[in-house]
């Protein structure tokens, strides 16, 4: 942050969340973020993910808010004194970054976009064998699933195996699976595809 010549990051992307805290959640329209300075980091979640960011992402500060409270509040508390902060800047909404200087008292934003970008190619030795077991045990579920896809069955079905065999081999699910299956002209047979991916835990 030195460098960017900023007083703190506004960290709001769930997939550079879930990097730096190592705590993932698709929150929608509720506002989750995660401010980071130098004495220390604040991880702002719904009040709903409130138990599991705490358990996740222990070493962090965990503030939650209620469905009807301003979120905006936590967000100036945790930015306190901040002028000029970092912020992935292609997801930052307009409103989002006319509440920070409204109502968190923020004069400047710097773009950080690339620079978490490049942290998060970088992969350690650990995160690449992580990698690896999550290929692995896609491959096997895969492996499990296929020869037992049948007509007559639902994508929900399918999905379901898809779920369980992923589980079975020490993974879980990175996004809920999709499956879609239609006819394909002239045979009146059905193609399914599907798209799911394991990860290692």
């Amino acid at each position: 942050m030195a460098d960017q010549e900023v007083d703190a990051a506004y960290v709001t992307r769930p997939v550079s969340i879930a990097y730096l805290a190592g705590f993932h959640a698709e929150t929608q329209e509720r506002l989750m973020a995660l401010t980071l300075r130098q004495e220390g980091a604040t991880l702002i979640v719904p009040a709903i993910e409130r138990d599991r960011a705490v358990q996740v992402a222990g070493d962090f500060g965990v503030v939650a808010w209620r469905d009807g409270e301003d979120p905006y509040v936590l967000v100036r508390e945790a930015l306190a004194g901040a002028d000029v902060i970092a912020v992935e800047k292609d997801h930052l909404t307009v409103r989002s970054a006319e509440a920070l200087q409204a109502m968190a008292g923020v004069r400047g934003l710097a773009d950080v976009s690339g620079e978490i970008r490049a942290l998060r190619r970088t992969k350690s030795a650990a995160e690449l064998e992580k990698l690896r077991r999550a290929a692995d045990i896609t491959d096997k579920a895969h492996q499990d699933v296929i020869g037992r896809i049948h007509l007559g069955q639902t994508e929900l079905e399918v999905a379901a195996m898809i779920a369980t065999a992923i589980s079975a081999h020490g993974g879980t699910l990175a996004f809920d699976s999709l499956v879609r299956s239609a006819p394909t002209p002239p045979y009146r047979t059905t193609t399914l595809r599907t798209a799911s991916f394991g990860r290692a835990t």
